[in-house]
């Protein structure tokens, strides 16, 4: 929520401009209470709050609400989405006076559409002034487009120096899965340079203003800067103990701050911080609510914004903005800009501070998109052909000509088998069991134990596969050819398998026969709902979902109902114990609730990633990415010790399933890696043009 000072209080101040409630500003855009407080929160709605006042005393001004409400129903209408909304949140016609217009929704105005930079005039009216901001210029223009970089390993978070001449990033050099270390290249012919040696995992490099030094985070250590010619790096601040940092750092424009992501405490979700890089004093500037966190932070080239992806447990996430002060204080509360939920893998503003170029994956690849912000919320979304799939981190240079530099990396996930220790053997090593040139993973083994499902974009989509226990004879079940399939889960049967399928924020879960056939979906259609698991008895599903307005587990009969809310302070990725007297669920930490209801409690402290409920314990752990360890572990519920199971030599993703016997678990495990530096000159100018009276 947006603390707005008298400077940027409005002229008029004339009573019957005022709307001194919650009740009179959904009254005057004919909504619900609860719509318009959610419209203040995650789209920006000016709604203001009395100085000194209770926390619900609000007001706002009808003319301010107006323009807001016009330009919210033309990107609405723009980005074609009406159908997909609830219908408390589809655009409605609204008259000057805040009443809803006779007739079906209005359509944007042909002119806008057909707009041209031509100097012309805007007129629009209704004896008021409006202003709109308009997308006038060609389409991008895509010059030249070369390979600066083509190694084995993982050679990412690719940033261009100022002005444009060179890149930094982060390898792991010839080893593959070795730790990553820091490295500097002309975009040129010439080899790259390695700056640092560290043992342990360097990341997220940030160019100085001035382009003369780096700045990086070492985890386990701190945050340091190095000259271009190496040497000893300059500790800035050390890291504390027992936290973890994000990936995606920023250097302030007059080159006092710099903004990171970190999680300082197990409780606490990653925030993004402010550093002084003259005393190292240190400043929380974000906080998000449980069960989420903040990365990639990335200052605009005026200085004043600051944005970063906000993700849930489940890293689906979004883009977000701050506005900055001249101290690097928050200006405002931070505004959500999409409302995709995708997997996001880097950002970077375009040097004219009016857009954003981001790595997404919510049309079902991995590709850069570029966002165009104009006044009064108007934007636009359109992807960057030029850089195809596997499009990873782009950075984009500040000078006058625009070189765009992103990493392409190819790790082909595979689903391995490692068998658990036993009183006649110990535990041996991963084995891959099913393997393609594309990503396999999310295995989930059927009760009897002779079948695997699992996740398959071999056909180029993600979709639903079931094979033999050994990984052979693979079959396709389902065909869905483009929105994001996963998350399979047999039912306590063996017949039927549940998962989530959908694009965007409009996934559902679905059942079908483990042999093929026709879908069925189960849950509502307005409801955003994901990670199905089933109850013992198989008559209900559990499912994730943000319907109360943050992630929760719910549940839904199998035969046809009603969901029902089954966690109330925040929850992701239910899992029912084997007996099923018990529902675990992921909130930072791992939790548990009686599957007959009573009180949840936390079983396992700080953040889980990939976790499977065996009979006798769960196995667990930390997360998975660039910068994760990849180690599994095991909590015994017995004496509730919590033991290191293994170590592993290559990078976990998404997916951990045991036996029902618990004598193996099946993993998914990143194959042998390549990487790609691509630097494209391009001109990603469509100008939005302020023109009005």
């Amino acid at each position: 929520m947006s603390a707005l000072n008298p400077v940027n209080q409005p002229p008029h101040e004339h009573p019957e401009e005022r709307l001194d409630s919650w009740k009179e500003i959904a009254a005057f855009l004919r909504r619900g209470v609860r719509t318009v407080q959610r419209w203040e929160r995650t789209e920006d709605l000016p709604v203001r709050r009395h100085v000194h006042e209770r926390g619900g005393s609000v007001y706002a001004y009808k003319s301010e609400t107006l323009e807001w409400y016009r330009g919210r129903q033309a990107r609405l209408a723009r980005l074609s989405v009406d159908e997909t909304l609830p219908p408390e949140d589809r655009p409605r016609a609204l008259s000057p006076h805040g009443r809803v217009a006779a007739g079906p929704p209005a359509a944007p105005r042909q002119w806008v559409r057909s707009l041209v930079p031509i100097s012309a005039a805007l007129i629009v009216g209704i004896g008021a002034v409006v202003g709109w901001s308009v997308l006038s210029a060609p389409r991008p223009f895509v010059g030249q487009t070369r390979t600066v970089l083509s190694v084995v390993g993982r050679a990412s978070q690719s940033v261009l120096s100022p002005d444009g001449q060179r890149v930094a990033f982060t390898w792991n050099g010839e080893g593959e899965f070795g730790n990553l270390d820091l490295y500097v290249k002309s975009v040129g012919n010439g080899p790259p340079r390695r700056l640092t040696g560290d043992p342990t995992n360097e990341h997220s490099p940030a160019w100085s203003p001035d382009g003369s030094k780096l700045a990086f985070l070492r985890d386990g250590a701190g945050a340091f800067m190095i000259g271009l010619q190496g040497g000893t790096p300059t500790l800035l601040e050390p890291q504390r103990p027992n936290a973890v940092y994000g990936v995606g750092m920023s250097w302030s424009l007059d080159g006092r701050f710099l903004y990171f992501p970190e999680r300082r405490i197990a409780r606490e979700p990653m925030s993004i911080y402010q550093l002084s890089v003259a005393d190292g004093g240190v400043r929380r500037l974000t906080t998000p609510r449980d069960g989420a966190g903040d990365m990639y932070a990335a200052v605009a080239p005026d200085g004043r914004q600051l944005a970063f992806i906000r993700q849930s447990a489940n890293l689906a996430a979004d883009l977000y903005r701050l506005r900055i002060g001249d101290d690097g204080r928050p200006a405002t509360e931070p505004r959500r800009l999409t409302f995709q939920s995708s997997r996001i893998a880097g950002l970077d503003w375009l040097p004219d501070g009016q857009g954003i170029v981001f790595s997404s994956d919510h049309s079902g690849g991995r590709r850069l998109w570029m966002l165009r912000l104009g006044a009064w919320g108007r934007q636009s979304l359109e992807p960057l052909a030029f850089a195809g799939e596997q499009a990873f981190q782009p950075s984009v240079a500040k000078a006058a000509r625009q070189h765009v530099v992103y990493s392409r990396r190819y790790w082909p996930a595979a689903i391995w088998r490692l068998e658990l220790a036993r009183p006649d053997r110990p535990a041996g090593p991963p084995v891959k069991l099913i393997g393609s040139t594309r990503q396999d993973l999310e295995p989930a083994w059927s009760p009897d134990g002779r079948r695997i499902a699992f996740v398959s974009t071999r056909t180029g989509h993600t979709e639903i596969w079931v094979s033999q226990a050994d990984g052979r004879a693979a079959t396709q079940v389902t065909s869905f050819g483009g929105p994001r399939t996963h998350k399979p889960a047999w039912s306590p049967d063996g017949r039927w398998l549940a998962f989530a399928s959908g694009r965007e924020r409009r996934s559902s879960v679905f059942i079908i026969a483990a042999t093929g056939g026709s879908p069925r979906s189960l849950t509502p259609a307005d409801m955003h709902c994901y990670q199905p698991a089933w109850s013992a008895d198989g008559r209900r599903l559990y499912f994730t979902s943000d319907r109360s307005g943050a992630p929760e587990v719910w549940s839904i009969p199998v035969a046809g109902g009603s969901p029902v809310r089954a966690t109330r302070q925040g929850g992701i990725q239910a899992q029912v114990s084997q007996d099923g007297a018990w529902v675990y669920y992921r909130r930072n930490g791992l939790w548990r609730m009686p599957a007959s209801g009573g009180a949840a409690r936390e079983i396992i402290e700080g953040y889980v990633g990939n976790y499977a409920v065996g009979d006798r314990g769960i196995y667990f752990d930390r997360g998975f990415g660039d910068y994760a360890d990849p180690e599994i572990y095991y909590r015994d519920f017995d004496s509730g010790r919590t033991t290191l199971l293994t170590r592993l030599d290559r990078r976990m993703s998404d997916g951990l399933a045991v036996s029902r016997d618990g004598r193996a678990l099946l993993l998914t495990l990143n194959d042998r890696q390549s990487s790609e530096l691509v630097l494209v000159s391009a001109n990603l100018g469509r100008r939005l043009a302020r023109v009005g009276y």
